[in-house]
């Protein structure tokens, strides 16, 4: 059983499930805490501060900007985490550190953006499916896709020259591997 362990912890893709499950977790949590707490401030405690997202005089249009808020402040610290995990833990990387945020967040961005201001949107308000919902279904979609660019363009290793074969003639010096001349 240990052994079964070790060998799937061996495994990059396990590694990112794990990784990719504890983001969406502080994610999830965030965004449904900050949701929950900018909603109660808008409707209960401060009459005014529907001007923040733009509701006039409140009603829905004045929400609609609680849940874009709640998801990028959410975002901000998920996506720092994830990173972390991923470049230390998922991926093993040595590369540079700015090199790889840079396209990290090349990546995680325009995908935060899709998966929030037209996926959620769509799932939320259009067809009124929950927030509760409609985050794991749109976090699901783009999962694998996420994968496949952090695994073989940000994070992928250098391959380095196989080790020459003794037994073949060395290219370079004109001579065989025991030292006699090549005719």
């Amino acid at each position: 059983m240990i052994r079964f362990i070790k060998k799937l912890w061996g495994s990059s893709t396990v590694r990112f499930v794990l990784s990719s499950l504890l983001a969406f977790i502080v994610d999830y949590v965030l965004l449904l805490l900050l949701f929950t707490l900018i909603t109660y401030f808008y409707e209960h405690r401060l009459p005014d501060y529907h001007v923040l997202f733009g509701g006039g005089n409140g009603g829905n249009a004045g929400r609609a900007g609680v849940l874009e808020v709640s998801a990028v402040l959410a975002w901000c610290v998920s996506s720092s985490l994830n990173f972390v995990v991923n470049r230390h833990f998922v991926f093993r990387s040595e590369g540079p550190v700015k090199k790889e945020l840079l396209q990290y967040y090349s990546l995680a961005l325009p995908v935060f953006l899709i998966k929030t201001f037209a996926l959620l949107e769509v799932l939320a308000r259009v067809l009124n499916v929950p927030v509760e919902y409609a985050k794991p279904i749109a976090e699901t979609i783009f999962f694998i896709i996420n994968y496949i660019v952090q695994r073989f363009i940000i994070f992928k290793k250098k391959r380095t020259a196989a080790p020459a074969d003794p037994s073949l003639p060395d290219e370079t010096s004109g001579t065989e591997s025991d030292g006699s001349e090549r005719p």
